[in-house]
C-alpha cells in the first residue's frame, strides 16, 4: 500500500480482546487500528523496520494532509522511545501528548514520503524489553508501506462493529463517550530536562467489555516520581483485573484493594519510593455508572446541568492536612503537621486551617505538610499517596476514597486532572472553559494552556499539568449546537457522596488543591502589582509604530514557529498578527552571547535555526554549568515548516521584570526571531487590574464589596470575543452572566411594536444605550434570574470579560446575601449614631447640655499657660486656661520647632498636624482641635478637652499596679473600642494605641490625641511601616507582612491585658533584658519607658535595640490561645476576650473583619459577653461621668495650685528660617 501524500490516522477503538490489526484501505486515507491493552513496542533488528506501540488514548481524526500520525512508547514506558522521521537529516517535528524528556508518547510526523522509520531505543525501567506480536509496520527503502503478513486487511464494510470511524465510543444503547487528554511537562528553570512526573491512562473496552472504561491521572513527586507514576498507571488497572478474576469480593472492595496491592508492589519493586511516590485519581466507567477513586490531591469534577446552568460538582475530596479528619489521623500515627515557616520557627504553630471551601485563614503561602517527629522529612502536602514508604509510617496511606455515581442526561462531562490545573483555577472555571468546546482535545489544550499561563504569571516555574476530558452523549433529549443535551431529569444529590463520607463532610472538607486558590495564591492574584510589569509606556505602545515589513513566506514561517509555543496558543489570530508584525529577525554567529545571566531582560527569542547552549554561573564565582542545549535544524528553502517545535527563551525574565537567570550562547550560526519587551508585556501580561477594579466599583450591585473582593473578582473574569452584529444578550432571556467591555463597543436595544404594522406584526428595535471600553452590563444577573431588559449587540469586534453567578458565588459567596448583610449593618450603625446624637443634644440631660455649649472662636491671647502636663517627642503637652472664662481649660500640644528640625522629624510632625486638621470624628471621645498658631519657636495645637494624665499612670497608681476590679478595665476598654471604631470608619488605622499614649480627662474619659502614626487605608489596603509602641505591635506588623486596621484590634487586646495584669504580655522584665524566658511581677522594661538620652552613650542604645528585638521575637512566636495570665482571679469571659483579640491571624481576630453587630450597632467585639451590661449609646455620648472623675478633677486642682497663677511656659529656642525640616509649616 503506497502511503505517499496520504493521511494515516491512528484510531483507538478496538478492545483488548481483539488481537487483530485492522487496516482500512481507501483511496485518500488509511486508518490503522490496534488493541489498547497490549504493549507493542519492540526494538528493531534493523533500520528498515520497527514496531509501533499501542495508545491508551483516543487521538481522533487528524485533519492535516500529508501527515503520518504514529503512537510510540505506549503508556507504560519511561526513557527514550522515539520514532524518527528522516528526510536528508533526522528532524524532530511537532510532538503532542505525554512528554518524558526524549520520550514522546504521541508523535506527529510530516513529510513521510522518502523517509524510513527508525526505532531508537525503548526499555522498561527494569531494563526488560516489552514485546507484542500483533502490530508490525515495516517501512522499506522503496518508500512504500507494507503491512506484515499476519495483519488482516479489511475494507470499510468489513470493519467489525466495535470499530467506528467517528470519534465516539458506544458504551450503552443510549450513551456514547468522547474523550481526550493533554499532558504538559512543567517548566523548571533549574532543571530544564526534568521529566514529566504526570502519567495518565485511558483504557476503553476494559476487560474486553465495551461498556467498561478506565481513566486515570497519576501525579508523581520526589526523585523517582516519574517512575512511580508510570508504575502505578500500569499496575492499578492490572491489579483490578486480577482481583476481579478471583470473584471473592464486591467491585468496590476490589477497586480499593487494587490501589493497596499496587502500593505494596511498588514498595517491593526496584524503584526507590522511600521519599517518592504518586497521587492517583481514577474513574472506572461501567455503563452509565462511574466510580471515582482518589488517593491524594488531584481532582475529578463532573459538569451537570442544574436549573439551566452548567454547575461543577466534586467527585473527589482533596486528602490534605486541611481536613481535620485526615490531619488527626496522621497525627495519631506520630506525624507533625506544620507549614515550612512553622517548621523553621518563623510562624506560630497552630492547627487553625479552614475546613470549608474558600475559607481564608492562614497567611502563609506554603500549605501544612506531614513531618516526622525526628526530622524535617518527608514534607508531603497530602495525607494519602502511593509509594512514599517513609511517609506511610506517619499515616500517609494508599487507601482510596471512592465516589459512585449513576449518570443521567443532566451530566455533560467529567474533568480528571492533576493538581497543577487547580492551583489557580477553580473547578467551576475549568468546567466553564471546557463547556466552550465541542472537541474534548481542544478543551484539554485550553485548560492546560490557561493553567500554564497562570503558573508563569505568578511563579517562576510551573507544575506538570495533565487533564482528561470525558464527554457524555445521550441518544435521547434535545441537544444544542455543541452536542450538549438540555433535557433534565431529577435526581438525589446523595448519589455523589464518597463512601464513608457524609454530604456535610464533603461540603465542609473539600478544599482547592494546595489550598487551591490557596489564600496566599488568591491574595497573590489580588495584590500582584502588574503596574510594575506593564508600564505606562507599554500601555501607550502602538504596533503600527514598530512594525517591521515581512514577506508572506516569513509570516507563514512565524506562524509555524509559534504554533506549539504555549505563549501563543492562547492568543487570537489578531493578537498573533500584532506580534508577528513587530518581531525582528536576528542572525547570530558561533560564539555570540544571545543572553547574559544577570542582565535585564529586554527581548524574548524564538529559534528558527542553530544550536544554543544554556548555562548558569556557579555559586560564589564557581564555574558555569551547562543545563540545556537547544538544536534546531534549518528549514529547507521554500518549505513551509507547519509542524516545528522550536526552542524559545527569555520569556520569564520579561514576565517577572527580573534579571536573566541564565546565559544563552550560540554554538553555531543561526537565526532568531526577537520580540521587544514592550510588545511582549503589552500582549502577554494581563493589563493592570486597577482600571478594571475602578470600573467594578462603579457597579451599583457591587458597591458593598471591599477592594480586596473586587480585585479577586477582577482576576476571575474570563475573556470572550464577539464579532460585529453578534447578540451577546437577548431581551427577555434569563441570564446569569455579568460583562465588562475590555475592547470595542456594544449597543443596547429594546424591541418595540410597530404601530403602523398593526397588532401582532413586525417589531422594531430602538437603540437606547451605547457602551464602550471599561463599561459594563448584565450586573443584575449576579443577583437573580430576572429576564434581560434589553438586547446587547456587538459593534465590530468586541472583547468582553465575563463572570457567571455560579463562579462569582464560588469565589466570593452570594452577592444577594452580601448586599443584605451590608444593608443590615449600615442600618444598625446609623441607628446607633442617631441615638448617640439625640442623647448628646437632649435638653433634659445635664451632661449633654455641657457638651453642646456653643463656644466662640479662639485666639492665642484668649488663653494663658498654666503648667506642663507631660513631655512629648516633639515638645510637651500643656494645660492652658481661658483668660476671660477662667473655668474653661484646654490641652495644648506645643511643638518645639528647634527640636523637630534637630531630630529631622518634620514629616512625622506634619502627619500629626495634618491629620488633626483634616479628620472629622463625630464623637466627643476624640478631642477636637479648636485653634492653632505658631511663632518663631513653636507650633501650638489647642484641644477643647483638658487632659489630666495618661492611662498608664492611673494603672501604675493602683495598689498592685493593675485594676483589681474588672469593671474599671471594662469601661476604659469599651471607650478605647469606640474610639477605634470611629477612626476606622473614616478609613484610617490608628497604630499608636498604648496606655501611655491615651490620656484621661477630668470626667474619666479616655482621649486620643497623638495622631502621628495614623494612616488612611482606603478599602483596607495593607501598609508595611513598623510604627507605634513595640509591645503593642501585632505579629503582622513586626514581621513586615503588611497590616490593616486589624492591628489596632490587637493593640486593644494588649491594653486590656495590661489593665488587668499590670504588664503587657510580651514585655521583658527589667531583670531579663537578655533572657525573655524569665517572668517577673515587677514593672516590665518597655520600649516606650526606655527612651535613651544622647548623653547615655551608644551602649545603652544597643541594649534598647536588643530589648525591642526580643519583644518582636516573643510577639512573632505567639500562638492563638497560648496566652498566660499573671493572676488567677480573672473571669473566663475576660480571658476569652483577650485571647480572641490576640489572635496572631488578622482575618481570624475578633473584630478584625470590620463586621458590624446588628444588635449593638458597632463592632462585633461589643457583643462579647465580657461587655455585657454596657450602655453603648450613653458611653459614646459622654453624658455620664466615669469612675475616676472625682479623683481626676481633684488632681487637676492640685496641679493648678502647685503651678501657681504666675507660671511661665518653658523657654524654647527659635529655629533659623529656611530650615528644610520646617517646610511642613508652610500652611501655618
Amino acid at each position: 500500500m503506497n502511503l505517499h501524500n496520504k493521511t494515516v490516522t491512528i484510531m483507538s477503538h478496538v478492545h483488548a480482546a481483539d488481537t487483530r490489526n485492522h487496516l482500512l484501505k481507501q483511496d485518500e486515507e488509511a486508518v490503522i487500528y490496534w488493541p489498547h491493552y497490549y504493549q507493542c513496542l519492540k526494538k528493531c533488528t534493523d533500520l528498515d523496520s520497527c514496531y509501533a506501540g499501542d495508545m491508551h488514548v483516543n487521538i481522533g481524526d487528524v485533519k492535516n494532509t500529508n501527515s503520518y500520525v504514529f503512537a510510540t512508547g505506549g503508556s507504560y514506558f519511561v526513557g527514550s522511545a522515539l520514532l524518527k522521521c528522516m528526510l536528508e537529516k533526522p528532524i524532530f517535528v511537532e510532538l503532542d501528548g505525554l512528554d518524558y524528556g526524549e520520550d514522546k508518547t504521541v508523535g506527529k510526523m510530516i513529510h513521510y514520503n522518502k523517509c524510513k522509520v527508525q526505532y531508537v531505543s525503548c526499555k522498561w525501567f527494569n531494563n526488560e524489553e516489552v514485546y507484542s506480536p500483533n502490530v508490525h509496520i515495516k517501512m522499506k527503502k522503496g518508500f512504500s508501506a507494507q503491512i506484515h503478513e499476519d495483519t488482516v486487511l479489511l475494507g470499510k464494510d468489513e470493519l467489525p462493529p466495535q470499530v467506528a470511524l467517528e470519534d465516539r465510543t458506544k458504551v450503552t444503547s443510549k450513551l456514547n463517550t468522547q474523550y481526550a487528554f493533554v499532558s504538559q511537562r512543567g517548566y523548571y528553570p533549574d532543571a530544564l530536562d526534568k521529566p514529566n512526573q504526570d502519567s495518565c491512562t485511558i483504557l476503553p473496552a476494559f476487560t474486553g467489555d465495551t461498556a467498561k472504561m478506565y481513566f486515570g491521572v497519576f501525579d508523581g513527586h520526589g526523585t523517582t516520581g516519574d517512575l512511580c507514576a508510570s508504575f502505578v498507571r500500569k499496575e492499578c488497572p492490572e491489579r483490578l483485573v486480577r482481583i476481579l478474576d478471583r470473584k471473592n469480593c464486591s467491585f468496590l472492595e476490589a477497586y480499593s484493594k487494587s490501589f493497596e496491592e499496587t502500593n505494596a508492589r511498588l514498595h517491593a519493586s526496584r524503584i526507590d519510593d522511600s521519599l517518592s511516590g504518586t497521587t492517583a485519581i481514577c474513574m472506572f466507567m461501567d455503563g452509565d455508572t462511574i466510580h471515582v477513586a482518589n488517593v491524594g490531591d488531584s481532582r475529578a469534577v463532573i459538569a451537570t446541568m442544574s436549573e439551566g446552568k452548567l454547575v461543577a460538582q466534586p467527585l473527589s475530596v482533596d486528602q490534605t492536612p486541611y481536613r481535620s479528619d485526615e490531619r488527626e489521623r496522621v497525627k495519631r500515627s506520630g506525624a507533625r503537621v506544620l507549614t515550612m515557616d512553622q517548621l523553621e520557627g518563623i510562624a506560630p504553630v497552630h492547627d487553625n486551617w479552614a475546613a470549608n471551601l474558600n475559607d481564608q485563614v492562614d497567611e502563609d503561602g506554603d500549605p501544612p505538610r506531614i513531618w516526622s517527629p525526628y526530622g524535617a522529612f518527608p514534607g508531603t502536602a497530602f495525607t494519602r499517596s502511593l509509594g512514599d514508604e517513609i511517609a506511610e509510617t506517619l499515616g500517609v496511606i494508599g487507601v482510596p476514597e471512592i465516589t459512585s455515581l449513576q449518570l443521567t442526561e443532566d451530566d455533560r462531562f467529567v474533568v480528571i486532572a492533576s493538581d497543577g490545573v487547580f492551583e489557580f483555577l477553580t473547578s467551576q472555571a475549568v468546567v466553564d472553559m471546557v463547556a466552550q468546546y465541542e472537541d474534548p482535545l481542544e478543551a484539554c489544550h485550553k485548560v492546560v494552556a490557561e493553567s500554564y499561563r497562570l503558573w508563569l504569571t505568578y511563579e517562576l516555574r510551573t507544575d506538570d499539568i495533565t487533564v482528561i476530558c470525558v464527554y457524555f452523549h445521550f441518544s435521547e433529549g434535545t441537544t444544542t449546537a455543541n452536542g450538549i443535551s438540555l433535557s433534565a431529569s431529577p435526581r438525589s444529590n446523595s448519589r455523589r457522596l464518597p463512601h464513608h463520607t457524609s454530604e456535610k463532610d464533603l461540603v465542609q472538607q473539600l478544599r482547592p488543591v494546595r489550598r487551591g486558590m490557596s489564600k496566599e495564591k488568591r491574595r497573590a492574584q489580588m495584590r500582584k502589582d502588574m503596574a510594575q510589569l506593564v508600564k505606562e509606556e507599554d500601555l501607550a505602545y502602538r504596533v503600527s509604530d514598530h512594525a517591521i515589513p515581512k514577506s508572506s513566506s516569513e509570516l507563514r514561517l512565524l506562524e509555524a514557529l509559534t504554533k506549539t509555543n504555549w505563549l501563543f496558543r492562547q492568543l487570537t489570530q489578531a493578537q498573533k498578527d500584532d506580534i508577528f508584525a513587530v518581531m525582528e529577525r536576528i542572525t547570530v554567529q558561533e560564539g555570540d552571547m544571545v543572553i547574559r545571566q544577570g542582565d535585564p531582560g529586554d527581548k524574548f527569542y524564538i529559534v528558527e535555526s542553530g544550536d544554543y547552549q544554556v548555562s548558569v554561573r556557579g555559586a560564589d564565582g564557581g564555574p558555569e554549568s551547562i543545563v540545556h542545549t537547544y538544536t534546531q535544524p534549518p528549514v529547507a528553502p521554500g518549505a513551509v515548516a507547519t509542524d516545528l517545535q522550536p526552542a524559545s527563551f527569555g520569556e520569564l525574565a520579561l514576565m517577572h521584570n527580573s534579571p536573566r537567570s541564565s546565559s544563552v550562547k550560540a554554538l553555531s550560526a543561526g537565526v532568531l526571531w526577537a520580540i521587544d519587551c514592550r510588545a511582549f508585556r503589552r500582549v502577554f501580561i494581563k493589563a493592570p487590574t486597577s482600571v478594571l477594579v475602578q470600573t467594578l466599583k462603579k457597579v451599583d450591585v457591587l458597591k458593598t464589596l471591599t477592594k480586596a473582593q473586587l480585585e479577586r473578582l477582577a482576576n476571575n473574569l474570563t475573556e470572550v470575543v464577539y464579532h460585529d452584529g453578534d447578540y451577546i444578550i437577548n431581551q427577555g432571556d434569563v441570564g446569569d452572566t455579568f460583562y465588562v467591555i475590555q475592547e470595542g463597543a456594544v449597543i443596547c436595544t429594546i424591541w418595540e411594536d410597530d404601530p403602523a404594522a398593526g397588532p401582532g406584526k413586525k417589531r422594531t428595535s430602538r437603540e437606547v444605550l451605547r457602551l464602550k471600553k471599561n463599561q459594563y452590563f448584565g450586573e443584575r444577573a449576579l443577583l437573580n434570574d430576572a429576564p434581560r431588559a434589553a438586547n446587547v449587540i456587538s459593534v465590530g469586534r468586541t472583547k468582553l470579560l465575563q463572570v457567571g453567578r455560579r463562579e462569582f458565588e464560588e469565589v466570593l459567596g452570594s452577592l444577594q446575601d452580601m448586599i443584605e448583610a451590608d444593608r443590615q449593618q449600615r442600618e444598625a450603625r446609623h441607628n446607633f449614631e442617631t441615638a448617640v446624637k439625640n442623647l448628646i443634644f437632649s435638653p433634659t440631660v445635664v451632661g449633654a447640655r455641657r457638651n453642646s455649649m456653643v463656644m466662640g472662636p479662639l485666639r492665642p491671647h484668649d488663653m494663658r499657660f498654666r503648667y506642663v502636663l507631660q513631655p512629648t517627642d516633639f515638645g510637651f503637652l500643656a494645660v492652658f486656661q481661658g483668660v476671660s472664662d477662667t473655668k474653661r481649660f484646654f490641652t495644648v500640644n506645643v511643638f518645639s520647632l528647634q527640636q523637630v528640625a534637630a531630630d529631622r522629624r518634620g514629616d512625622e510632625a506634619a502627619r500629626y498636624v495634618t491629620t488633626h486638621k483634616t479628620i472629622r470624628l463625630d464623637t466627643p471621645l476624640v478631642p477636637e482641635m479648636v485653634a492653632s498658631w505658631r511663632d518663631d519657636c513653636a507650633l501650638y495645637l489647642s484641644f477643647d478637652t483638658v487632659m489630666v494624665t495618661d492611662l498608664g499612670a492611673i494603672i501604675a497608681d493602683e495598689p498592685h499596679g493593675r485594676f483589681e476590679k474588672e469593671q474599671t478595665a471594662r469601661m476604659f476598654a469599651a471607650q478605647a473600642l469606640l474610639m477605634l471604631e470611629y477612626i476606622h470608619q473614616t478609613g484610617y488605622a490608628y497604630r499608636n494605641l498604648s496606655s501611655e499614649n491615651v490620656m484621661v480627662d477630668t470626667r474619666g474619659y479616655l482621649q486620643l490625641h497623638d495622631f502621628r502614626h495614623m494612616k488612611r487605608l482606603p478599602d483596607e489596603t495593607r501598609t508595611y511601616t513598623i510604627c507605634g509602641t513595640p509591645e503593642y505591635m501585632a505579629p503582622e506588623m513586626v514581621s513586615a507582612r503588611g497590616h490593616t486596621s486589624s492591628a489596632d484590634i490587637w493593640s486593644l487586646g494588649i491594653l486590656i491585658y495590661e489593665m488587668l495584669c499590670g504588664r503587657t504580655p510580651f514585655a521583658l522584665s527589667s531583670s531579663a533584658t537578655n533572657d525573655d524566658s524569665k517572668d517577673s511581677e515587677e514593672r516590665p522594661t518597655t520600649a516606650s519607658a526606655n527612651r535613651v538620652a544622647s548623653s547615655e552613650g551608644t551602649s545603652r542604645l544597643t541594649n534598647e535595640k536588643d530589648v525591642i528585638m526580643a519583644v518582636y521575637s516573643k510577639i512573632s512566636r505567639h500562638n492563638k490561645g497560648a496566652l498566660t495570665f499573671t493572676r488567677d482571679d480573672l473571669s473566663p469571659k475576660a480571658m476569652d476576650l483577650v485571647q480572641q483579640l490576640l489572635d496572631p491571624f488578622p482575618d481570624d481576630r475578633l473584630g478584625g473583619q470590620g463586621i458590624v453587630d446588628i444588635n449593638k450597632g458597632g463592632s462585633v467585639i461589643r457583643a462579647h459577653p465580657w461587655f455585657e451590661g454596657i450602655d453603648w449609646v450613653v458611653l459614646a455620648s459622654k453624658t455620664v461621668d466615669r469612675e475616676h472623675a472625682g479623683a481626676l478633677s481633684k488632681l487637676l486642682d492640685e496641679q493648678l495650685a502647685a503651678a501657681g497663677t504666675g507660671a511661665e511656659m518653658p523657654v524654647l529656642e527659635p529655629t533659623p528660617h529656611g530650615s528644610p525640616d520646617l517646610d511642613w509649616l508652610a500652611n501655618f
